[in-house]
């Protein structure tokens, strides 16, 4: 019988899936499920858990409730823009499931299911043995029978594996072409490492022609390479055969929710502790702030660090002076700001101190159009803008002449 052709094997060779044919408005339909709103707020406290010892097999390991948080947060799918409210309520696994379902494979070459069909019979043509190989035959059995029987530790208690060739004869002394391929076959392997064993790895002249006559054998009696050329025929996975894998493998992958509801599939996010950056020091204030504003905010600190860089220059130079002396001064000063501080929280509420602090610049200094527009917009007196920037102004004295004493 001819081998298949190239170019038919190597058309089949080529899956083909294609699209089911439209279904009806009641098939395509697809229930939606409600999202409960686990899993689509990245909350940490829903997906933390102890990954300190959890070791290479941490991904197997996770608590159930924590997977199913995971698979929840990742099954979401949401629509393409700059800024997404919520989900869509479409589900990635749901929509990959049907993709699945609405694929129909091509079915694969006539011609190559022919030659197929041709190459089957032929490995499996009956032809009859000859007295050496029905001896050959027998001395494997009871090999096999023997290796069977004999103990070995915990793999002595599963039960061993029947080999086709062992018993396959016939009535009629007859055996087929692959079970005769596998016998020569494994008869060459089996020499061969007796042979090593027996010589310690260092084959001499006369085993070695032994060797290469059985694997002549092997080759010529066998049909060896005869048999492997189609059998790379023979196993070749179709297309539908790929489409049921995948399906199979989704079923086999699912489990069940906690509450029974929906069906969970494993999820596995790197690296292992990734919750950890659900968490952040910023506040919304400092997400939403000026970008202006918090440039002063930074000159304004590193004013004042340079201010304490220098008092810790002087303390370590050990400055000569009254201790006592300067200690009345800052004395002086705080109470000098605590007086004009209580002053003006007791004249005004705190709102509108603050209201007035707002009119106050980086550099510390009042900007007094300012709050006048401010006064006048809210309708309060011009006598009452005086006072109130006046207080402003000597509170800030006052904290500056602390500063400087300090």
């Amino acid at each position: 019988m001819a081998p298949p052709k190239s170019d038919d094997a190597s058309q089949a060779l080529k899956p083909e899936m294609k699209p089911a044919p439209p279904r009806s408005s009641a098939d395509s339909t697809i229930a939606k499920p409600t999202p409960d709103g686990m899993g689509s707020e990245t909350s940490k406290s829903l997906y933390a858990w102890d990954t300190t010892t959890a070791g290479v097999y941490g991904q197997f390991i996770k608590p159930v409730a924590i997977n199913e948080s995971k698979f929840r947060l990742v099954d979401q799918l949401y629509e393409v823009t700059e800024i997404i409210g919520a989900p869509n309520s479409l589900n990635l696994f749901i929509i990959y499931d049907e993709i699945l379902n609405n694929l129909l494979p091509a079915f694969q070459s006539p011609e190559l299911s022919k030659q197929q069909n041709e190459i089957q019979k032929w490995l499996l043509k009956k032809v009859k043995a000859q007295p050496w190989i029905i001896k050959l035959l027998e001395t494997q059995q009871s090999r096999h029978s023997l290796q069977k029987k004999a103990p070995q530790g915990a793999a002595s208690a599963l039960s061993k594996p029947t080999f086709a060739i062992s018993n396959k004869l016939t009535e009629e002394k007859k055996i087929n072409h692959l079970e005769l391929s596998t016998a020569l076959y494994e008869e060459y392997l089996y020499a061969k490492q007796i042979w090593e064993l027996e010589t310690l790895a260092h084959t001499t002249a006369v085993r070695q022609a032994q060797l290469v006559s059985k694997w002549g054998d092997a080759i010529v009696r066998g049909y060896y390479h005869n048999v492997r050329e189609y059998m790379g025929y023979m196993d070749i996975k179709s297309a539908s055969e790929a489409l049921q894998d995948a399906k199979d493998s989704l079923r086999e992958a699912a489990m069940s929710s906690l509450d029974g509801a929906m069906k969970v599939y494993p999820v596995q996010l790197s690296p292992i502790d990734w919750f950890e950056g659900l968490s952040t020091s910023f506040t919304m204030e400092d997400l939403t702030e000026n970008s202006e504003v918090i440039k002063q905010q930074i000159d304004v600190k590193s004013q004042q660090l340079d201010m304490l860089n220098a008092q810790l220059a002087a303390l370590i130079g050990n400055i000569k002076g009254n201790v006592q002396e300067l200690k009345q001064k800052v004395d002086a000063a705080q109470g000098n700001l605590d007086t004009a501080q209580v002053k003006l929280a007791s004249n005004y509420t705190n709102n509108m101190v603050s209201m007035a602090k707002t009119c106050i610049n980086a550099a510390g200094q009042l900007n007094r159009p300012q709050l006048d527009i401010i006064g006048v917009r809210f309708g309060f007196a011009k006598s009452i803008i005086d006072d109130l920037a006046s207080g402003l102004q000597v509170t800030a004295t006052a904290n500056d002449n602390l500063t400087k004493a300090a």
